[in-house]
């Protein structure tokens, strides 16, 4: 056995055998990055604050490697309703920039929270970086 699928196995019977049953949906994601954003205004968050706005940091990170990782590849990603129209993002985007601009979003979009958590950091990266 290899070295690769021995880690995978390992990680495998270590993972918690509960898991999440269901999508992050737009409103719980809110309500998680809105501790991001007090956060970030220098408000002193406790313990289960600072959870909440290290998962929202660590979900946008997570979808947004998704993303590269397919830009590079070339792939598309398809929604139920046909192809997505990915954001295309330029060379020197950090971290910090793509949660800001998530961040915004949500705040500036309420009204779009009925979507998933993944298709609203979707739309707020591909409206900040469209293809041309």
């Amino acid at each position: 056995m290899n070295h690769s699928m021995l880690l995978g196995l390992l990680l495998f019977v270590l993972t918690p055998g509960v898991a999440q049953n269901t999508i992050v949906d737009g409103n719980s994601f809110e309500s998680q990055c809105s501790q991001r954003r007090r956060m970030d205004a220098g408000v002193k968050l406790d313990d289960t604050e600072f959870m909440k706005a290290t998962f929202c940091v660590g979900y946008i990170r997570g979808i947004v490697d998704v993303l590269v990782l397919n830009e590079l590849s070339q792939t598309k990603l398809v929604s139920k309703d046909g192809e997505w129209k990915t954001p295309c993002f330029p060379q020197n985007v950090t971290n910090e920039q793509s949660i800001k601009i998530v961040l915004k979003y949500l705040a500036d979009n309420p009204a779009k929270l009925h979507y998933t958590a993944y298709e609203l950091i979707v739309f707020a990266l591909r409206d900040a970086f469209p293809c041309h």
